[in-house]
C-alpha cells in the first residue's frame, strides 16, 4: 500500500486502503495530444495523467481516446498511480512477456491480490480491460485522487 497522498493533495480518502501515490500531483497538466481538444470533457484528466506519467499516449502526439485500453495498459496505469511499487511475487501467467512495459505492473497487481488473471495461468495482456475507451479510462484513473473516504472496497480485476 502507498502512504498518504502528496502534500497539498485534495484527496480525502483511499480506496480499499490504497491512496494516490506521493509521486503524483493534483495539478492539471497540459498535453500535446492533437486528438484531445481542450474542450473535450476528459482533456483535464488526460493532462493530469500525462503530467504524472501515468500515460504517454499511443505516440508522441496521439492519445487515441476512442481506442480500447488493453489489460496490460490498464494494469500499468494502476501501478503508476501508486508510484510503481515493487511486487512481492511474480505473477504465474505464462502469457506475460518479460521484460515488457507491463510485467512489473501485473506482478504487483497479482501480489496485492488485485488480479487473478483470466485463468490461473493466463492474464491476456492484449485483451480489453473492459469494453471502454481510453478517455473513459482516464476519468477512472483520475478518480482516486478525488475519492471519498466512504469508499470501502475495490473489485478485483480479473
Amino acid at each position: 500500500m502507498v502512504g498518504p497522498a502528496a502534500a497539498g493533495s485534495s484527496s480525502s480518502g483511499s480506496i480499499d486502503g490504497y491512496t494516490p501515490g506521493e509521486c503524483l500531483t493534483n495539478a492539471v497538466g497540459s498535453h500535446d495530444f492533437v486528438d484531445v481538444a481542450p474542450s473535450r470533457f476528459y482533456s483535464n484528466a488526460v493532462g493530469w495523467a500525462a503530467l504524472n506519467e501515468i500515460t504517454t499516449g499511443t505516440d508522441a502526439t496521439h492519445f487515441s481516446p476512442d481506442d480500447l485500453v488493453s489489460r496490460a495498459q490498464f494494469a500499468t496505469f494502476l501501478w503508476r498511480m501508486v508510484c510503481e511499487p515493487a511486487a512481492g511475487d511474480m505473477a504465474p501467467f505464462g502469457d506475460i512477456v518479460r521484460p515488457s512495459f507491463y510485467a512489473a505492473a501485473v506482478d504487483w497487481l497479482f501480489s496485492e491480490e488485485l488480479t487473478t488473471g483470466r485463468t490461473p495461468t493466463s492474464y491476456a495482456p492484449d485483451g480489453p480491460a473492459r469494453p471502454c475507451s481510453r478517455s473513459a479510462r482516464r476519468q477512472t484513473a483520475w478518480w482516486p485522487s478525488l475519492a471519498d473516504a466512504s469508499v470501502s472496497s475495490t473489485p478485483t480485476m480479473t
